[in-house]
């Protein structure tokens, strides 16, 4: 269990939030009672009794189901039947826990994601608004609650705050406390922004704050699915020192020029490195701001996969310096002749109030101050020449995304587990058919544009469709895991209309065709 046995915990006690990685298991110091509320909320949401019921409970207020409720009751109900599939893969267990947590989100202040929570009123980088969300239900307020008068006959409780998503949680904690628990605060972002969690009244009683140490963690998977294999130790931080003997294995985030040097990468003990890149050509620039030589960069990485080392890459969009032409010549590589093993998905790039300092090549970069009321700031508004403009990112990010995705799948988050993992590549060709792994068929009270009646949609949470489908074919398909063929998953329909259908569902990522 990741809240331990219900009754006292131990003289001190090491307490991890909602909402970080939880595919990471933290592994307790010596001397430390491990309370991992993080984990031990997102496993009760995974839990099929806990979806059932949550959806259950939702058509029974039918009434009051407006269009985004509904939306609500669809992932809730997806992620349920692809949980509840036969051995589904990690990355659709992974994409299946991002729509439970967005589903049962609904109305509350936060609306979780697999990898983030976002305010529905401001942002995590404001205090303000990180208490007012604070004091307003939320999913995991269960878990806090029990956790904090678990906490009571501690002797001392240290709350890790590696995130500002964990913020909204970490008050709402705070809050619960008993006047007379000692404890402090912890973690990356604790220690980046010390000042301003001083200033909360929330904090007021800590007795430190921002402990440079660092948790050992590993990547045990999703709460209530063992993880095959050992598990690997987890680096976050591309400068973080790596505990323990690299022969128990490592995997996290290093630094795009480490490929330079790959040997001594594979000698501490990395079987998965992950790098950032934000332009491949006609120059190559990091994610840290440094141009690099391409072929040196692919030696490296040929090196590491003869180590038996993986090398998996995000890019960045909207770095300094590069412009819509750059970001097109980069795409044109990663099609034709990418260097590393794996591309797992793209992000938008931020300069981070600490880290960078002024530091980047080939383009000068001018920083700005961030609003006055985000006293918990992530990062700096910048200009320099040649840049996507940042109203324009997203847009361009999500373009980038869709034709990259029609290439090979992308991680549904940025989590360990995702990292560590190859996606399962979707069959081309096949004389059989089955339903997609990432599709669930979905039967809702009424229509999503609100028109009424029960009505049955194909959700495939893969690519993010959405279809509105006959009732006869949802029940010819909705439980068709297992490849078969045409003629006898759509018995009753004329042979000649056959395969027309069944083109038709594969290209709209229903079915998948499957070899015999």
């Amino acid at each position: 269990m990741h809240l331990s046995p219900r009754g006292r915990l131990g003289v001190k006690v090491f307490v991890v939030l909602p909402h970080s990685d939880s595919t990471l298991e933290t592994i307790a110091a010596d001397g430390w009672t491990l309370l991992d509320i993080g984990r031990g909320f997102v496993g009760r949401v995974l839990s099929p009794a806990y979806l059932a019921s949550t959806a259950s409970a939702a058509e029974r207020r039918e009434a009051n189901l407006d269009a985004s409720a509904l939306r609500d009751l669809l992932h809730i109900k997806a992620a349920d039947q692809l949980l509840r599939a036969p051995a589904p893969s990690v990355y659709t267990r992974l994409r299946a826990a991002g729509a439970a947590l967005t589903g049962i989100s609904g109305r509350t202040q936060v609306r979780l994601r697999l990898d983030d929570l976002e305010l529905r009123e401001g942002t995590t980088e404001s205090s303000t608004d990180v208490r007012r969300a604070a004091a307003a239900p939320a999913p995991y307020l269960p878990e806090i609650e029990e956790a904090a008068e678990r906490c009571r006959a501690s002797d001392f409780v240290r709350i890790w705050i590696e995130r500002d998503q964990q913020l909204p949680s970490a008050m709402a904690f705070a809050r619960m406390l008993s006047s007379g628990t000692r404890f402090d605060l912890a973690g990356p972002f604790a220690q980046s922004h010390r000042e301003a969690l001083l200033r909360c009244p929330e904090f007021s009683g800590t007795e430190s704050i921002g402990d440079p140490s660092r948790s050992k963690r590993q990547v045990a998977g999703l709460p209530g699915k063992l993880t095959p294999g050992s598990p690997l130790l987890w680096m976050e931080a591309p400068d973080e020192r790596e505990p323990g003997d690299p022969r128990d294995g490592h995997a996290g985030r290093v630094p795009l020029a480490s490929l330079s040097e790959p040997d001594i990468l594979a000698g501490r003990g990395y079987r998965t490195a992950v790098v950032g890149f934000c332009c491949l050509a006609p120059e190559v620039l990091s994610a840290e701001g440094r141009l690099l030589n391409y072929d040196q960069l692919a030696r490296g990485a040929g090196r590491l996969r003869e180590r038996s080392v993986r090398t998996v890459a995000e890019w960045w969009i909207g770095a300094p310096g590069i412009d819509a032409p750059k970001l097109e010549k980069t795409l044109e590589v990663i099609e034709r002749a990418f260097i590393f093993d794996r591309l797992a998905g793209l992000r938008l790039f931020h300069w981070p109030k600490n880290g960078l300092g002024h530091c980047w090549e080939g383009v000068p970069v001018e920083l700005g101050d961030p609003p006055e009321k985000h006293d918990f700031a992530r990062s700096l508004p910048f200009s320099a020449p040649g840049t996507v403009p940042s109203e324009e990112a997203s847009t361009v990010l999500e373009e980038m995304a869709r034709r990259l995705s029609e290439r090979a799948p992308l991680n549904p988050g940025r989590v360990a587990e995702a990292y560590v993992h190859e996606p399962p590549m979707p069959q081309k060709s096949g004389v059989l058919v089955c339903l997609d792994p990432d599709c669930a068929i979905i039967e809702l009270p009424r229509s999503l544009d609100g028109r009424s009646g029960r009505t049955w949609y194909a959700t495939n949470l893969r690519t993010g469709a959405v279809l509105r489908i006959d009732r006869r074919l949802a029940l010819l398909i909705e439980n068709r895991r297992s490849p078969a063929e045409p003629g006898k998953v759509f018995t009753g329909l004329p042979a000649r209309q056959v395969g027309k259908v069944c083109r038709k569902l594969c290209e709209k990522g229903i079915l998948t065709e499957a070899q015999g």
